[in-house]
């Protein structure tokens, strides 16, 4: 028998080694394993390239590997290629939005519902790019689509939830997180969003519990933490926001947005130095960080270091020209140079991206001040607060003006941030530019009186404790008191007081009755008008027989005014009658050169008052 007509075994054609390549790479993109699976799909390109489902599945997996760019370009391909899948599409609009093309996703969602109206993937998706839009009312409806037709389809509620949050529509959005969780008890993320929605209905705690059952699904989530921190630093407790960031970083090192927050709480607990290490930490993982930037240069204005402070805000707006508050926060390092025009441009950009900025708004009025553009300013003060600027603040500085009539006493918030923001550089700035000489004039009225050298003293206002150290030689006890927590904060480090008090100075003394032997003020009362309640508290802490030293500015005409330098003036006359009012003796009230302000000398008076000892009664005979 003849075998010329017998065939022998087939070999395999091309098409069958593509798609035995091709059902490799997608057994091992199932299984989890992407590099391997993405060199499968390119073998198979590599032999075919118009692969249809090759060009789809590498397109996913490249989303999956985070590369959104190339993922679009590949399953566009296949879209080119075949354009009746309604799966391709959604694929295409994920891509899309990862990429930041929020707009041609939803096109591109839109194309997929059309071509199958019953898939709620699609609608799902729609509804997220039409949140990154801003478009929340329309997502709401497509997260609303795509539960008609799939009423458990938990990431739909979950979005759904977060669309409703942006809208304010808290308890519609917290109704949908709790669907998420009965439908996925363990939804990590659901619990997180419920927690953001707690926080903002105002219900702090269940929002810090909720975080802390995200926390216990997923302990190795890190913007867990990152998120639960930072309700904790604005919740004022920024001591437990630390170890959430720190929690966090432990997680994910490389986080320049949690480092950037913990910078913010490092600020909050006066750990300066500190802050400003997270901040450049960020800035080296995240360059464009404009947040970073930003914060950063705000350290280096504290730190007195203006030149470097500019060049970060300047970092802050080349990364992001919309950084309102960098534009803002240049102005006012401007305005430590004293070049108001320029700040005046930089706050009018801040206004111009931020249209209700009303800090911004009130420091373009008091620029406009320092310029003597006088009409302006009133104008500019007003809009600051008709925009929800301190109405107090506003009125003291309109009060400066002449345009409204003088408090009794500065803004005690206005005086806390004018020495909050100061405190580091305070020093050197009012005895090398203002050539302050009010404590050592103080010190020598005291020391000419003072006998003793173990009295208990109170040095009221503070500051930074400049008159700590002379003080501390005269005193057993030495109690310092200001309103600024920053400023108390350079107080300690010159470890001269036995106690450090922040507070308003009136109401610390009602719960220190008969106490000092000495209380001092020097340049205190430049922020307090009327004197009254301040003498009388001093009256009541003193024991008899106590001094209470003090500095005012010299007012010529009246009892006391509020300056256009917005530092208040008193006259001699009216000492001398509070004096009389509240039972002092006076020791001393001399007129001296104070300080200067732009080169010219400022009068005050140095003034010493003595509590009477406390009356001898005679006991007369029957």
């Amino acid at each position: 028998m003849s075998d010329a007509g017998q065939a022998g075994p087939r070999r395999p054609s091309r098409t069958d080694e593509v798609t035995a390549l091709f059902r490799q790479a997608f057994a091992r993109h199932q299984g989890g394993l992407l590099a391997e699976a993405e060199a499968l799909y390119r073998r198979v390109l590599a032999t075919a390239p118009s692969h249809f489902d090759a060009l789809h599945l590498l397109g996913a997996l490249r989303l999956q590997q985070g590369d959104p760019e190339q993922a679009a370009s590949l399953i566009g391909s296949a879209v080119a290629i075949d354009p009746t899948q309604a799966p391709v599409f959604v694929n295409l609009g994920l891509a899309l939005m990862a990429s930041g093309k929020a707009a041609e996703a939803v096109a591109s969602f839109d194309r997929a519902a059309t071509l199958d109206p019953q898939m709620p993937e699609a609608a799902n998706g729609r509804g997220n790019a039409l949140a990154a839009l801003g478009r929340f009312d329309e997502s709401v409806a497509s997260f609303d689509r795509a539960l008609a037709l799939a009423p458990n389809f938990s990431a739909a509620l979950n979005n759904r939830g977060n669309a409703l949050r942006r809208l304010k529509r808290l308890d519609e959005a917290l109704a949908s997180y709790d669907r998420v969780i009965v439908l996925k008890p363990d939804d990590a993320e659901a619990w997180g969003n419920r927690a953001i929605a707690l926080l903002d209905a105002g219900r702090h705690d269940a929002a810090i519990a909720s975080w802390g059952r995200a926390a216990d699904i997923r302990p190795d989530h890190a913007i867990t933490y990152f998120n639960r921190g930072s309700a904790l630093l604005r919740l004022s407790r920024p001591e437990e926001a630390l170890a959430d960031f720190d929690r966090a970083l432990a997680l994910k090192p490389a986080y320049p947005e949690v480092l950037v927050s913990r910078g913010n709480a490092l600020l909050v607990l006066q750990r300066t130095d500190a802050a400003l290490r997270d901040f450049e930490r960020a800035l080296a993982l995240a360059p464009a960080n404009a947040d970073a930037a930003n914060n950063r240069g705000n350290v280096l204005l504290r730190l007195g270091r203006i030149e470097d402070a500019l060049a970060s805000y300047d970092h802050a707006i080349r990364h992001d020209p919309s950084h309102a508050e960098a534009h803002y926060n240049r102005g006012n390092a401007l305005v430590v140079r004293k070049q108001y025009d320029e700040a005046l441009a930089s706050y009018d950009r801040a206004i111009a991206l931020k249209e209700n900025y009303p800090g911004a708004m009130l420091a373009r009025g008091q620029a406009l001040v320092a310029l003597d553009r006088k009409s302006e300013a009133i104008a500019a003060l007003r809009l600051a607060a008709a925009n929800g600027a301190d109405h107090d603040h506003v009125t003291y500085l309109l009060a400066a003006l002449g345009a409204e009539p003088a408090p009794a006493t500065a803004p005690a918030e206005y005086v806390r941030a004018l020495f909050d923001q100061s405190a580091e550089q305070f020093d050197r700035t009012l005895v090398e530019d203002l050539k302050y000489r009010t404590p050592v004039q103080v010190m020598d009225a005291i020391q000419s009186i003072v006998p003793a050298h173990n009295i208990s003293i109170l040095d009221a206002g503070c500051g930074t404790g400049l008159l700590g150290p002379p003080l501390r030689a005269l005193a057993s006890t030495l109690v310092g008191i200001d309103l600024s927590a920053n400023m108390l904060e350079q107080a300690r480090k010159r470890d001269c007081y036995d106690e450090l008090l922040c507070g308003d100075l009136t109401e610390c003394l009602e719960h220190r009755r008969g106490e000092f032997d000495l209380v001092v003020a020097a340049d205190v009362f430049v922020y307090v008008g009327n004197l009254s309640s301040v003498f009388r508290a001093v009256s009541g802490t003193l024991l008899p027989g106590g001094l209470f030293a003090f500095s005012v500015e010299v007012s010529d005409q009246r009892e006391f005014e509020l300056r256009s330098t917005r530092r208040y003036a008193h006259s001699a006359e009216y000492i001398r009658a509070l004096a009389r009012d509240f039972g002092f003796a006076e020791v001393a009230l001399e007129r001296k050169v104070i300080r200067q302000e732009s080169g010219v000398d400022v009068e005050g008076y140095i003034v010493v008052l003595r509590r009477p000892a406390a009356p001898i009664l005679a006991i007369l005979a029957p």
